[in-house]
């Protein structure tokens, strides 16, 4: 289990209040090598719909950010909070973790 507090959310990441962006993105580095990907992610707050919407703007052929939002939708529907996402989840459609290796960082 990852209990990231602010750093990694559903889909995406903290605001940046101390340090500076290539520190946090040496924390995804770090976090996306060498934690395994079926370890859950416990984030700090829910904001996987608003963040899928984002990474599906980035990403919008990707199954994997499509099934999120979808998945997002239905747990607001129901009054639930979207959880169950592991780091290997967050490889898939977190465009924090994808950023170095994803179609649209060659813009």
């Amino acid at each position: 289990m990852l209990f990231s507090g602010d750093c990694v959310f559903v889909a995406g990441c903290g605001r940046l209040f101390e340090g500076n962006a290539a520190e946090m993105l040496a924390s995804f580095d770090k976090i996306g090598t060498s934690v395994p990907a079926n370890t859950l992610l416990f984030p700090g707050h829910e904001y996987a719909l608003v963040n899928a919407t984002f990474s599906l703007g980035l990403d919008s052929d990707n199954a994997a950010v499509q099934a999120l939002l979808k998945k997002a939708w239905a747990c607001k529907r129901a009054g639930q909070p979207c959880l169950g996402s592991t780091i290997g989840d967050e490889l898939q459609y977190n465009p924090f973790f994808r950023c170095r290796y994803s179609p649209y960082n060659q813009v």
